[in-house]
């Protein structure tokens, strides 16, 4: 499925409400989702990825009313070692953290435990960053992302859990815009495979009211017709 940008972010917000999320973590997530999708193609692997391990492993980070899932919690833990009672940190939950502790909270090497996904805290940090001219870099066990200003660089592999992640700040400006490098191209379309797109839209569908016999017989215009 080729799907415009606020499609994209409309459908993946659904599948984050289906799989029990509140309103306001949900549209921090499609906000996200739909941020990274901009520049980085691989942003429906991860949210489906994302999704199927919340699934699969019973994770009370898909209970919105968990106290792992709240911002509030995590951003009273030390900034050195962030870490939470359930299999593995929400980056959605991380990101909103970071951004509602303001920038100070990467003025040191921040330290995460396991955390899901962490492509998905690039577009919190590149937030987060702003106008600032200083680089921030997100390392996982397999691979990296670098966020500057109109730029996400990632490089290496992706991993559904990291064990450990650091997000760490280096001042002054970014060396490959300094040579000369554009900011990383932007796209107005999402690729969805047709086996993430169904994925999704499960998800998505749970949130559905179900069909019943009266809201079927008041389907449609019936006898009469106005045009």
């Amino acid at each position: 499925m080729n799907l415009s940008l606020d499609e994209y972010r409309a459908l993946v917000a659904k599948a984050f409400r289906g799989v029990g999320y509140s309103w306001g973590l949900t549209e921090d997530a499609s906000w996200a989702a739909r941020r990274l999708a901009e520049v980085d193609a691989q942003s429906p692997a991860a949210v489906v990825a994302m999704l199927d391990y919340l699934e699969q492993s019973g994770s009370p980070m898909a209970d919105h009313e968990s106290p792992a899932t709240t911002s509030a919690v995590l951003s009273r833990m030390p900034a050195a070692d962030w870490t939470c009672t359930a299999d593995a940190l929400c980056p959605v939950c991380v990101g909103t953290a970071l951004l509602d502790s303001g920038r100070s909270a990467l003025d040191e090497r921040l330290t995460l435990g396991p955390t899901l996904t962490a492509e998905l805290l690039a577009p919190f940090c590149a937030q987060l960053l702003g106008s600032d001219p200083a680089v921030l870099t997100i390392d996982w066990e397999s691979g990296d992302c670098r966020v500057s200003q109109g730029s996400l660089v990632f490089s290496g592999n992706r991993s559904v859990v990291a064990p450990t992640v650091t997000i760490s700040k280096r001042m002054g400006s970014d060396p490959a815009r300094d040579a000369g490098s554009d900011p990383t191209p932007r796209t107005s379309r999402v690729v969805v495979e047709p086996l993430q797109f169904q994925r999704l839209e499960a998800l998505a569908h749970r949130i559905y009211a179900p069909a019943t016999e009266e809201s079927r017989a008041g389907a449609g215009a019936g006898t009469t017709d106005n045009d």
